[in-house]
């Protein structure tokens, strides 16, 4: 990230994944495993700082993300393709007026 990280989550099915977000409004998908100790994916999904992160863990592709602009999104890994690429989200909600500070799946339906 080229600006501050504001939250880590761990993939819910995969053990040695996680994403995070950062102020720069970029996501990074790791994985620990790897020796270059770079992201496998750079994604840029906002043009303001991102505050959070959920991963869905019913689907677990699914990943909600909330920023400084008060919207939230959420995005299908499957479509993120490569680093550079902007994606659009499945889903986009921009009804708050502050920024977004915790999103959270609900715990047994997307």
């Amino acid at each position: 990230h080229t600006s501050s990280v504001e939250d880590i989550q761990w993939s819910p099915s995969e053990q040695s994944v996680f994403a995070s977000a950062s102020s720069d409004g970029t996501v990074r998908i790791w994985d620990v495993r790897s020796k270059s100790r770079k992201p496998a994916l750079t994604v840029q999904v906002s043009d303001t700082d991102l505050n959070v992160l959920s991963w869905s863990r019913q689907t677990t592709h699914l990943l909600a993300s909330g920023a400084d602009d008060g919207v939230f999104g959420v995005w299908d890994l499957r479509h993120w393709k490569g680093t550079g690429d902007k994606p659009t989200p499945i889903a986009s909600f921009d009804y708050h007026k502050e920024q977004i500070t915790s999103v959270e799946w609900h715990p047994s339906d997307d």
